[in-house]
């Protein structure tokens, strides 16, 4: 006898790749989730595709520690506080990295 309830079907189809219309529309960070160079899917990680790009603003800011820049003149070049970026100075720096 089958079920009766909606919700709950006896079967249910699963249909082939192929049989399936797919659009590749990618995300914010990459054109095509099929070209995309991250090991699992940007939207799928705790906080997503935010902590990504703020991952990479952070190593951008790092980087210009590494070149000398003071703490003023990379808040004022990313739009941020300086104390913003002596935060995130201070936390690269727990987390084992290093700057001049």
């Amino acid at each position: 006898m089958l079920s009766e309830d909606p919700f709950f079907p006896d079967e249910v189809q699963d249909f082939k790749p192929e049989y399936t219309r797919y659009s590749d529309t990618g995300c914010e960070l990459y054109p095509s989730c099929l070209e995309c160079p991250l090991p699992w899917c940007a939207q799928e990680v705790p906080g997503g595709v935010n902590k990504i790009k703020l991952s990479r603003r952070n190593e951008r800011i790092v980087a210009q520690a590494e070149k000398g820049k003071t703490a003023r003149q990379i808040a004022s070049r990313f739009g941020l506080s300086v104390r913003s970026v002596q935060r995130i100075l201070h936390e690269n720096r727990l987390n084992g990295g290093g700057y001049v």
